[in-house]
C-alpha cells in the first residue's frame, strides 16, 4: 500500500533490506510461539532470564511497536514497556486513539540481558524469527520502532534515529516508521515535539 498523499513527500522511502532468515513454516498460532519462547535455549540471555518476555495486545493489530529488549522490571513481570518510560508509551498511544489493547508491543529480545545492556547481534539474530512469526501472524499496516536500536538492527543501518525518524522505510514486506524511545524522550522533553509529528503520521496510516 502506498501512503503517498497522507506523509510528506519526503518521508516516502523505497527499499527493502530481506532477512536471511526465512520461516516457511505454516502460520502459527501465539499459543504455539509462546510456548516455544518459554523453551528457549538458543543465546546465552536464557541464563539470566526471570520471565520470557511476550508481546502483548491484539492479535490482528493495525500498529505493532518494537522496542530494543526488556529491562529489570519487564524480566520480573514479563510484560513489555513498564516503569516511567512505559507509562509515557501508554499516554503516546492515547493521543492518538490506541491503549495496549488495540496495538501490539514486543522488543527485539525476549530476555533481558544483564545489567539492561542492549543485547547483541546474536542475541538479536537469534530471536529474530519470533519476531517475523509474530509479525506474519498480526499482519500490521505498520511498524513503529522506538529508538535507534531496534530501528537500526532492523534496516541495517547505522544512522542515528533522528536522521532515521521523519520517513516510511520498508523492511521484508511490512512498512516502518521509527521514533524517539520512551526512554529517550523522558531525558529530552523537547524531542516530544518530532516524536508527536510520528504519532500523527502513524494515525493517518491507521485511518486508510
Amino acid at each position: 500500500m502506498s501512503w503517498e498523499g497522507f506523509l510528506p513527500e519526503d518521508a516516502i522511502v523505497m527499499g527493502t533490506k530481506k532477512s536471511e532468515l526465512k520461516d516457511t513454516r505454516p502460520l502459527d498460532s501465539f499459543f504455539q510461539l509462546r510456548k516455544e519462547m518459554e523453551s528457549c535455549h538458543q543465546c546465552s540471555l536464557h541464563e539470566f532470564r526471570s520471565r520470557i518476555v511476550h508481546g502483548v495486545g491484539a492479535e490482528h493489530a493495525d500498529l505493532f511497536l518494537i522496542g530494543d529488549a526488556p529491562g529489570a522490571v519487564e524480566d520480573q513481570e514479563g510484560v513489555p514497556f513498564q516503569g516511567e518510560a512505559g507509562a509515557l508509551l501508554d499516554k503516546m498511544l492515547a493521543a492518538i486513539g490506541q491503549n495496549r489493547t488495540t496495538v501490539f508491543m514486543t522488543t527485539l529480545v525476549k530476555c533481558a540481558p544483564p545489567m539492561e545492556r542492549k543485547p547483541n547481534g546474536d542475541e538479536v539474530l537469534q530471536c529474530r524469527s519470533f519476531l517475523l512469526r509474530a509479525l506474519r501472524i498480526v499482519q500490521p499496516k505498520v511498524i513503529l520502532t522506538l529508538g535507534s536500536f531496534p530501528t537500526q538492527s532492523l534496516l541495517n543501518t547505522t544512522l542515528p534515529i533522528s536522521q532515521m525518524r521523519g520517513r516510511l522505510h520498508v523492511w521484508e514486506e511490512w512498512n516502518i516508521l521509527p521514533t524517539f524511545d520512551p526512554s529517550y524522550l523522558l531525558r529530552n522533553p523537547s524531542a516530544k515535539k518530532e516524536a508527536w509529528k510520528d504519532l500523527q503520521w502513524v494515525q493517518k496510516i491507521l485511518e486508510t
